[in-house]
């Protein structure tokens, strides 16, 4: 995906593929299918929001893969080469091997 374009996307609502992983308190784990919003925009950073959670994930933009049109809920879904983790702890991400 063009960089520039990147730039382009502050306060869209997109989902994000592959899904997040969520750790509860307790300790379940699940994947999760919410809405992200992009607070943050530019050729070198994408942060987006979780909107259920408010954890925020602060990516480089060479984790991104492709952004794709949505249904009209939603602006579209950003594809990422990573894998976002969400805990009570915070985020953190890991790249997906072969993207």
């Amino acid at each position: 995906m063009k960089k520039g374009k990147l730039a382009e996307m502050l306060y869209k609502r997109v989902r994000i593929r592959p899904m997040a992983r969520h750790t509860d308190p307790v300790g379940r784990h699940s994947v999760v299918d919410d809405d992200w919003i992009v607070i943050e925009a530019s050729r070198e950073v994408l942060a987006i929001e979780n909107e259920r959670t408010q954890h925020i994930a602060r990516i480089g933009t060479d984790h991104v893969l492709e952004f794709r049109t949505g249904d009209g809920r939603i602006h579209g879904f950003l594809i990422l080469k990573s894998l976002i983790y969400l805990s009570p702890r915070g985020v953190r991400f890991e790249p997906v091997l072969g993207a």
